[in-house]
């Protein structure tokens, strides 16, 4: 377990180096390293377990799936679902959708689910065939399957990682100085812009690059993701000297991201924000004690507004009121994509087929889209209303997982700060394509994976009959220490 916070950082930073793994030579060499790293790891019993003993058997699916209480009020056995076992269901049954996709059925079946579907098998073919898959495009679908698998192998080595809360706080640490490292080279790059990204790759696609990224936005969608957990380890630090500076690290990505005028990453930096100020309430009776806490606080205010007063704020309020992609556009791709989902409403049109079907559907834009700039959206149109109900099912039991968290302890900054991660890529999918984008989907797979660990150990607080521990540590009467 010990490997595994290194190998989740240089995972994440080698695919954001990689022009964030979106041409399948990166994205093919992310994957075969996951897949390798993954299957040395299930070998080690003490990862299947995650708590550093051999798994006893069918125990741990019990506890899993119906957890170890049902909760009050809750007298069918069909809701004593635990919130973990919501999210191993819901993932399950929106594989075996995906899957379903892909097999191949009776061309008349596929006209029971979608008369659409059936028209256009049979309109591209001269002699339509006699079997057809559900998906549109049975190779892009491949290909997105494959991508989520790798995602979903990232979130399993980050939610076993994340039990150690050591473990937890040095791969934030390593991404705090990368997230550093990419704002300083980032602007480098656009001081010096020569049309080519490192000064030697031509741009083939994209309009507004920024760092190793074709588009800003996927810039402020990675960036994003880094700044809550980078700040909660400034509320953590014991020393005043690493209190300051993983604040500052987090201020220069926080202006790295005003940087990049990114409209989408702007707004959800501001929810990501105020879920943070919600959440992590200061610990009185210690270091961590409330002067501490808004100390660091407006340090970090008062470094990113520097910036953004020194910068000048004319750009970023120019930046909302120019063209680009408009609201109203993206209000009519959106039309189209739901348009296109009503149409294949029960499966879809398959993973990764939005742009094979959005020509179709077209509301007269001059350009076609690959995908919806709006994750959600897009995902109802190539899974259906199946694929997005296991969607909510999954996000759902997320969050009941996280009211029970805070409902029985004290809130802990890093957790506080992972959780906002996982707002803002929430927030920003409504405006973007972040999680299409393989760096940033990997990226976002770490920081869940992270977050679902810590509430689910109940680490980060007290507990009755326990006291809680400066770093995390839960400290029970006999003396020994809980992670």
């Amino acid at each position: 377990m010990r490997y595994d916070p290194l190998f989740l950082a240089v995972t994440v930073m080698v695919s954001v180096l990689l022009f964030g793994s979106v041409e399948p030579w990166a994205a093919g060499l992310i994957g075969l390293a996951v897949t390798m790293y993954f299957n040395i790891r299930v070998h080690d019993a003490r990862f299947l377990d995650g708590m550093g003993r051999p798994s006893k058997g069918p125990r741990w699916k019990k506890e899993i799936i119906w957890g170890k209480e049902s909760g009050p009020g809750i007298p069918w056995r069909v809701f004593a679902f635990s919130w973990r076992g919501g999210m191993l269901i819901s993932a399950a049954g929106f594989m075996a959708v995906s899957l379903l996709g892909l097999a191949p059925l009776p061309v008349r079946t596929i006209a029971f689910f979608s008369k659409k579907g059936y028209g256009l098998i049979e309109g591209l073919s001269l002699q339509p065939p006699a079997w057809h898959t559900l998906s549109l495009d049975g190779h892009q679908s491949v290909e997105a399957l494959l991508r989520l698998a790798i995602c979903a192998m990232v979130f399993i080595i980050a939610e076993r990682a994340g039990r150690d809360r050591k473990a937890l706080k040095r791969t934030f640490s390593i991404l705090s100085f990368f997230g550093f490292g990419l704002v300083v080279f980032a602007v480098i790059q656009k001081s010096t812009w020569d049309g080519r990204l490192y000064w030697f790759r031509a741009l083939r696609y994209g309009r507004h690059p920024f760092g190793p990224f074709v588009n800003r936005n996927h810039f402020a969608g990675f960036m994003g993701m880094l700044i809550p957990p980078g700040l909660a380890l400034a509320f953590e630090a014991r020393r005043p000297a690493k209190t300051v500076l993983y604040a500052l690290l987090a201020a220069v990505m926080a202006a790295g991201l005003f940087y990049s005028l990114s409209r989408g990453g702007i707004i959800s930096f501001f929810a990501s924000m105020l879920v943070f100020l919600a959440m992590a309430r200061p610990k009185s009776g210690r270091a961590g004690n409330r002067a501490v806490y808004y100390a660091v606080f407006c340090f970090f205010a008062i470094a990113l507004l520097f910036y953004v007063f020194y910068g000048g704020i004319s750009p970023l309020l120019g930046r909302f009121e120019e063209g680009g992609l408009s609201f109203g556009t993206r209000l009519k791709v959106w039309e189209a994509a739901l348009r296109a989902a009503w149409d294949f409403k029960w499966f879809g049109t398959g993973l990764g087929t939005f742009r094979e079907i959005f020509p179709l559907y077209n509301p007269g834009l001059q350009k076609t889209f690959d995908f919806a700039h709006n994750d959600y959206i897009n995902l109802i149109a190539e899974t259906g209303l199946w694929g997005f109900f296991f969607l909510l099912v999954f996000f759902a039991s997320f969050a009941r997982g996280v009211y029970n968290y805070y409902g029985r302890q004290k809130p802990s900054y890093l957790t506080a700060g992972l959780l906002a991660s996982v707002a803002y890529m929430l927030v920003h999918s409504f405006l973007d394509f972040n999680l299409h984008i393989p760096s940033n989907a990997i990226t976002f797979s770490v920081v869940a994976g992270f977050a679902t660990a810590r509430i689910h150990l109940r680490g980060g607080g007290a507990r009755p009959g326990g006291r809680e521990d400066f770093d995390g540590t839960r400290a029970c009467p006999n003396g020994k220490r809980i992670y």
